[in-house]
């Protein structure tokens, strides 16, 4: 990436990092990302496919919110509600017995019903106890549950204890029933700078419960045939929100991945007058290095969310009171509707291309990570075609999955949205490919196959010439000391 210019006397620089594809006699490999125009003003801050109930409204949950299609479908089938000001008060820490109460009824334990007399408590509590869920003495049903908690209390009622599941996932836990509900595609953890954390103590909010609840509920239903292996919503990202006043890299990381999901490409946080930023250059300069380096970072690692997008604008305008920053997410050749539509587009492709796979028994919920994997990096290879052009619209998932020509951020964008739609952990890498005698700058995808970190490279696998059926199966599923071999990358950045 090249083409680096910078005027902080005058508050303005630019980043424009840009590598043409160049033909190398037998492929051409792009990728483009412009990146960053920032200017500062003179001195003076979800489980989809769910149905849900839109006449009821909480003040307190918005439809921009991660855990939105989860509460109102739980709300809509009258699982839960809100309380009397209106709210559902979606931070707001559960009790053991309120967990408990709604994992049971998720899992249809079966329950007796119980006299007028007795505790809302009392049958929910003996179906526990009798399905070792929860031990027959010392449950506190009035103290507040914990993530770890309530791992055991979903894989106890689901009988899971049993099941194969992948270890090491997260830096500060190895927990059995954790490992379980990852692998079951359950709970997802976050995504630090030096690994996932699950943060085993913390305490389980409602809106973390309902989204909990929604899963496991159509766990039980893929399980007892109620509904067949589908399309899904990913589910493998670490969590992501918006900070009202993002300060770490990691802020703007989690900030840049809520805009790219959600297509929120502009957004603006305000800073209070005690954050100095008005009068403190030092300070507004750090800020900008972390949102520049924090998109660098989703960039490389989510290209299915930010396929359309290759730019970056920050502005920063402050007055007596604050100071706003708004980040602006763009593509030098496309308008922001453009973008939008082209997203929609390429997203809703996919779900097709996925549920046609499935139909057709091409994939099935039967097969492992590596066999739905292997398809999805099949099917990418034979129906794409590598754009000699390098056409604009051939750099994102939307050339790839409409037009059928891409480079190679539209083979990963596309590789990794199917992947994720199908339960597998994927993310994208960035480095260099070497061929021919050429280097460029180059996107692919690492995977998580039987527990290990691997390479998967469909651009590669796609040879040119382009004809028709031909793929080559040795850039799917690839350790990295043989992807060295025409591959190289900051290993220090990535998992593999």
């Amino acid at each position: 990436m090249t083409g680096t210019t910078r005027n902080i006397e005058t508050r303005n620089f630019e980043r424009d990092y840009f590598a043409q594809g160049r033909e190398s006699g037998i492929s051409i490999r792009g990728i483009r990302l412009f990146f960053v125009a920032i200017t500062a003003a003179a001195m003076i801050f979800a489980v989809s496919g769910q149905s849900f109930s839109e006449t009821i409204k909480f003040s307190d949950v918005r439809s921009s919110d991660w855990f939105y299609e989860s509460v109102m479908t739980l709300a809509g089938e009258g699982i839960v509600n809100g309380y009397a000001d209106g709210t559902y008060r979606p931070g707001k820490s559960v009790t053991k017995a309120e967990a408990l109460k709604m994992i049971i009824q998720a899992a249809e334990v079966s329950v007796r019903e119980i006299e007028e007399y007795e505790n809302w408590m009392t049958g929910i509590y003996e179906a526990a106890v009798e399905r070792d869920i929860i031990p027959a003495e010392g449950f506190n049903g009035k103290g507040t549950a914990t993530r770890e908690e309530i791992a055991g209390y979903i894989v106890r009622a689901m009988d899971w204890t049993d099941d194969s599941y992948k270890e090491n996932i997260f830096a500060d836990t190895n927990d059995r029933n954790i490992n379980i509900l990852y692998t079951k595609d359950i709970v997802t953890g976050s995504k630090e700078h030096d690994g996932y954390y699950f943060y085993p103590r913390n305490k389980v909010t409602r809106a973390e419960l309902s989204t909990l609840i929604v899963r496991l509920s159509n766990a039980r239903k893929e399980v007892t045939g109620e509904i067949a292996f589908s399309a899904k919503e990913p589910m493998k990202d670490p969590e992501c929100f918006i900070k009202e006043q993002p300060l770490t890299e990691d802020d703007f990381i989690k900030a840049l991945l809520y805009m790219g999901k959600n297509k929120d490409y502009s957004h603006t946080f305000t800073y209070p007058k005690s954050y100095g930023l008005s009068t403190n250059v030092t300070a507004r300069k750090d800020l900008f290095d972390k949102a520049e380096t924090a998109y660098s970072y989703v960039f490389s690692r989510y290209p299915e969310y930010f396929t359309v997008t290759n730019k970056m604008h920050m502005s920063m305008t402050s007055n007596l009171k604050n100071s706003t920053l708004t980040l602006t997410l763009g593509n030098k050749d496309f308008s922001t509707e453009e973008m939008v539509y082209m997203q929609n587009s390429f997203e809703a492709s996919c779900d097709s291309v996925l549920e046609n796979l499935i139909a057709m028994g091409t994939i099935t919920g039967k097969m492992t990570d590596v066999q739905k994997a292997k398809q999805l990096f099949i099917y990418v290879a034979c129906n794409n075609k590598y754009d000699r052009t390098l056409a604009s619209v051939s750099y994102t998932g939307y050339g790839a999955t409409q037009n059928g020509t891409s480079v190679c951020q539209g083979y990963a964008a596309m590789f990794n949205m199917l992947c994720k739609k199908c339960g597998i952990v994927v993310m994208g890498i960035t480095g260099k490919g070497h061929g021919a005698g050429t280097t460029e700058e180059h996107i692919w995808s690492l995977t998580m196959l039987d527990g290990e970190w691997s390479h998967t490279d469909v651009t590669y696998g796609d040879p040119l010439p382009d004809r028709a059926g031909r793929y080559l199966i040795e850039y799917f599923n690839v350790p990295a000391s043989r992807m060295r071999a025409d591959h190289t990358w900051d290993a220090s950045e990535f998992p593999a």
